[in-house]
């Protein structure tokens, strides 16, 4: 085998070898939903192990555990290793370290294609050697990535029958299935985890799931338990800023608007280049009042990755504000933007707030489901369906997204109006109601129109 230089921190061995699994982060402009490594420590004898921690549209995307590598030098290792596959296509060990550099280079590139990469590296290790645990787990990390769950799945419970309890395949297997709304068994998943490591990361799964089941006091903890435990673990400063930006994203969602702004200001102390901070700040700003500076955060977000959500947001700000060409140039990046990177879900809300087009907001939405199945999810068909002037439909999916007991203003807001659309006008109060209680501002123009709404049925909600 033709001998080429080996980079930094990756070894070459003749025998199989577990690499460690890099942080997977999605970097926003391939606008899907991202995962960001968080350390574990075991509470075995077996060394600590990184594994995959997914982000909903609602928690911070875009901070790996570690620091960053330069793009340069992952481009180095990556030709180093390619040069080694090429020359040796048996070389499943050279495989192996592409897919794992070729996720950590999403943290940077933002090319969805590298995830595709990543991938097809995992699968060559594999065909090469099919009992690869190695491989089989890169290959789960970048379905998770990817947005296929399912496989992300079918990958780790393979990587535990031949490595039972590997605390990496149960992460990924969690984080699987509370993408795919199977809560139950993403808890008894996480319980399995608990037992075996120990750590912030196991916090932070905790939250979520805590947060999507209708605990979100509990949620609340665990994510200040999280934070608290990578600070006294020295974490890096981008680790550090998720776990503030998981703190910030439960208290907007709390409607603790300014426990949301000094945790994602917590955030950008950490890590200034963080996408997602800034972002969230903006929408908490909005949701406070103060148009002008969330403007101004928004625009520093939107320069760093085109967030969906941000620029969407941004648009409805400056439409607010007067600026009619900007707010239109917006709203052209925001559509380019996810038409390139199958933003569904994002996409189908955009035109169901706006009216525009409801069968292709529905469509999107039927698409965005049949990948995930949260709450989010079944919202987003509920939503578009409203919009489609198909009430009775919309509530029948309403249900279902209200079904896991999801504490949200959202949520409540679009229960409102399909129940006032269906002219049940006492839910329609009690749930418009409840939405403006928990959050005045937890949309600029939807809090408004449920203000609206909520006057015309007889009802108050102050600002």
């Amino acid at each position: 085998m033709r001998a080429v230089p080996q980079p930094a921190g990756l070894q070459r061995s003749t025998h199989v070898i577990t690499p460690r699994p890099l942080a997977i982060v999605l970097a926003a402009a391939t606008i899907a939903v991202a995962s960001s490594g968080l350390a574990l420590t075991r509470t075995t004898e077996a060394p600590p192990a990184n594994v995959a921690l997914p982000a909903t549209a609602d928690l911070p995307p875009d901070a790996p555990a570690a620091e960053p590598r330069p793009l340069d030098e992952l481009d180095g290792a990556i030709a180093a290793w390619s040069a080694n596959l090429a020359a040796e296509p048996a070389d499943f060990i050279a495989a192996v370290n592409l897919a794992e550099l070729y996720l950590a280079r999403t943290r940077i590139s933002g090319d969805g294609a590298d995830i595709e990469r990543a991938s097809e590296a995992a699968g060559r290790a594999l065909a090469v050697d099919p009992s690869l645990a190695a491989g089989r787990l890169l290959r789960a990390q970048a379905a998770h990535a990817a947005h296929d769950f399912e496989a992300a799945e079918a990958d780790a419970l393979a990587v535990l029958e031949s490595v039972p309890d590997a605390p990496e395949a149960l992460a990924v297997l969690g984080d699987a299935r509370l993408e795919l709304g199977a809560y139950d068994t993403a808890g008894a998943t996480y319980t399995r985890l608990a037992e075996l490591a120990a750590g912030p990361a196991v916090d932070a799964r905790l939250a979520r799931l805590a947060a999507a089941t209708g605990r979100l006091t509990d949620a609340r903890e665990l994510g200040a338990a999280a934070t608290s435990a990578a600070v006294a673990a020295a974490a890096s400063p981008t680790s550090l800023a998720w776990y503030h930006g998981l703190e910030a994203a439960l208290a907007f969602q709390a409607g603790d608007v300014p426990g949301a702004i000094a945790a994602w200001q917590a955030s950008l102390d950490e890590w200034d280049r963080s996408a997602a901070a800034h972002a969230g700040i903006g929408r908490a700003q909005a949701a406070d009042g103060d148009l002008q500076a969330a403007m101004a955060s928004l625009e520093r977000a939107t320069a760093i990755q085109p967030l969906p959500d941000a620029l969407a947001l941004l648009a409805a700000i400056q439409e607010r504000l007067g600026d009619a060409e900007a707010a239109a140039a917006t709203r052209a990046t925001f559509l380019a933007t996810v038409e390139l990177t199958e933003g569904d879900r994002a996409l189908s809300r955009f035109l169901a707030d706006r009216g525009e087009d409801p069968a292709r907001a529905v469509s999107l939405a039927r698409a965005d489901l049949a990948i995930r199945r949260d709450p989010y999810a079944h919202d987003t068909l509920a939503w578009a369906l409203l919009a489609a002037g198909r009430a009775t439909e919309a509530d029948a999916e309403m249900q279902l997204a209200l079904a896991a007991g999801t504490e949200d203003a959202m949520l409540d807001y679009h229960a409102g109006m399909i129940a006032a659309a269906l002219g049940r006008d006492d839910d329609a109060r009690r749930l418009l109601t409840a939405a403006l209680e928990r959050n005045p501002g937890f949309d600029l123009v939807q809090a408004e129109r449920a203000r609206q709404a909520l006057e015309e049925l007889g009802g108050s909600a102050s600002r």
